[in-house]
């Protein structure tokens, strides 16, 4: 598969955008100055050679949009200034944010902890005071709104997308600040204000959560957020088992859900016979509903701005590169809006897709080459698709918690065949709600039957050994996952070399024998049997201690020390660490009958 021309760059631009809301503007400016310095070496190594122009229309890419993009970090870095000199102060702040999701109560901390209200917003750029004075922010940056009493019932007002004035002290750093309101309600006189449009799209959420409240509130939930991406109701301890088997991703609306969406709307057209051109229309007229209805969350940002080019060039009879496509939206949102850029959703959902556009591919040949023919090609893409996927995902998964699962790939694999019916019967009953909330009833009645059986898939592999295998949090988890990418990613591309399929086995054995041995069962002493039986097979049980007893014409390089052991039943060996019978586990050597030790 040819990779386009421009994804490097946007690569490049990407990245830029990434350190310059993570680490400041002056950081993305110096790493700016890095590749620059790079590039030009290797213009000059390479001199007037092919790869030289390559690199040069590369340089001059990341030049273009680095310009656009600097005033972008320090802008997002004179609004965290201006907020965290607020909570450090402790002054009182009043500023008009935009909600990001419904109120809802807290569902992590202590007990205590969990009162009131609290809703994800971010901030509006535009005039605000800070204790006495008048400040502007120059730039949006994450806000999570608290409340509680009297003002919580004003919170629970406010609905996703809508404008709100608060009034509170904050704290917290640039990553996220808290918002602790005295005094909230909505900004009517904000851009945008609360129109129409908004009241409708609330009205059809509303709609599907009345039509789901007769199912069970975990599968109703999980059906509402595979259409609409509308979580309440969810429990928490569902949310985690969800997290930990790697299906979290099944409600938050991406790139899948608007490729149902397609393919809901096309494929009846096109057997209904409607033209190339009237069809693609529709498609496009009901993508934009559909993201208007979900919301402007990243990921749904970056899959409906990619759908965009892909559509209009379907449209004029071209047929485009999704890669193009995808690098396109990473580099024109890392200069419209790096703060959207370089958020986990949009993180997660842009890596996923660019590897199974990349990565997927080329893996599915190996493993068809590697099986002998025996999995054909179909079979190795749907091996593929959600190996690479989880990979790309998982360093910056790492950053979230520090822990992976060795099903999640599995898990994946066989919930997907339950993922799309249940999607598109939601969709159904979504549009059906509005005239029938009846027929809604049975369509979601029916997708909750898939929703249950991949809850019940995430909850068997969340019981099984290896679901939480603890890893270094922090940049040495990251560094970690992606060296172990690296290092993959090379043993694939060398299988045919001898060296690396020994050095390739070498590094599973000794990745693998430590948590393999501590799994494996263990077989116990029987019950009932005399405190010297135990003690015998207790001595067997030890990798330290003599295959027999001493005495019975087999060589035995070990024999117990002669002095007085006591039966503890819950020691352990201190010298192969494995669990023994002994309270004194000293061995002393001995010279077998003629032999030599």
């Amino acid at each position: 598969m040819r990779i386009c021309a421009c994804s490097p760059g946007a690569t490049c631009v990407w990245a830029l955008a990434v350190l310059g809301v993570t680490a400041g503007g002056a950081a993305a400016i110096a790493a700016g100055a890095v590749l620059v310095s790079l590039a030009l070496t290797a213009l000059a190594l390479l001199g007037p050679a092919r790869g030289a122009r390559t690199i040069l229309a590369h340089l001059a890419l990341v030049l273009l949009a680095g310009s656009l993009l600097v005033p972008a970090p320090h802008r997002h870095d004179h609004t965290a200034d201006v907020l965290g000199e607020a909570a450090a102060d402790g002054l009182v702040v009043e500023l008009t944010v935009i909600a990001g999701s419904d109120p809802a109560p807290p569902s992590g901390g202590p007990e205590w902890s969990r009162t009131g209200l609290q809703m994800m917003a971010r901030t509006e750029p535009g005039p605000a005071r800070i204790g006495r004075t008048q400040e502007r922010l120059t730039a949006a940056v994450p806000v999570l709104v608290r409340a509680d009493g009297e003002v919580a019932e004003g919170l629970a007002r406010i609905r996703d997308g809508e404008p709100v004035q608060a009034r509170g002290r904050v704290s917290g750093d640039a990553s996220l600040m808290v918002l602790r309101a005295t005094e909230v309600g909505p900004a009517q006189e904000a851009s945008g204000g609360v129109g129409p449009g908004q009241e409708t799209r609330h009205r059809l959420r509303q709609i599907a959560r009345d039509a789901t409240a007769h199912l069970p509130p975990d599968e109703a939930a999980l059906v509402r957020g595979m259409t609409t991406g509308d979580t309440s109701g969810m429990g928490e301890q569902t949310e985690e088992i969800m997290r930990r088997a790697g299906i979290s991703h099944l409600v938050a609306v991406s790139g899948a859900n608007i490729a149902l969406v397609l393919a809901a709307v096309l494929g009846p057209l096109l057997l209904a016979g409607v033209r190339r051109r009237p069809r693609l229309l529709i498609a496009a007229t009901v993508v934009a509903g559909y993201v208007w209805l979900v919301g402007d969350e990243p990921s749904v940002r970056r899959a409906a701005t990619m759908a965009a080019p892909l559509l209009a060039a379907r449209f004029a009879g071209v047929r485009a590169s999704p890669v193009a496509a995808l690098a396109l939206t990473v580099a024109l949102w890392s200069v419209l809006d790096p703060v959207t850029a370089a958020s986990i959703g949009f993180l997660l959902s842009a890596l996923a897709t660019a590897a199974i556009l990349l990565a997927a591919p080329p893996l599915a040949r190996a493993l068809e080459q590697m099986s002998g023919g025996r999995i054909g090609r179909t079979g190795a893409l749907v091996l593929a698709v959600p190996l690479v996927a989880q990979a790309a995902c998982t360093p910056v998964l790492i950053l979230l918690t520090p822990e992976v699962s060795a099903w999640a790939v599995p898990v994946n694999m066989l919930v997907g065949p339950l993922v799309g019916p249940s999607t598109v019967l939601g969709l159904v009953a979504l549009v059906l709600g509005v005239l029938w909330p009846g027929g809604a009833a049975v369509l979601y009645g029916i997708a909750a039957g898939g929703a249950h059986l991949v809850l019940l898939i995430a909850r068997t592999a969340d019981a099984l050994p290896g679901s939480r295998i603890a890893v270094p949090d922090g940049t040495s988890g990251v560094l970690g996952a992606i060296a172990v990418l690296l290092i993959a990613g090379l043993a694939v591309a060398g299988r045919r070399r001898p060296a690396v399929r020994w050095a390739t086995a070498v590094v599973l054995v000794i990745a693998l024998a430590p948590g393999i041995g501590r799994i494996l069962p263990v077989r116990g002493t029987p019950a009932g049997a005399s405190p010297c039986a135990r003690s015998a097979r207790a001595t067997r049980r030890c990798s330290c201690a003599p295959p027999t007893p001493p005495g019975t014409g087999r060589r035995s390089w070990w024999t117990p020390a002669p002095t007085p052991r006591r039966w503890t039943p819950a020691s352990t060996c201190s010298r192969c660490r494995t669990s023994t019978c002994w309270s004194s586990p000293t061995r002393t050597p001995t010279t077998p009958a003629g032999g030599t030790r």
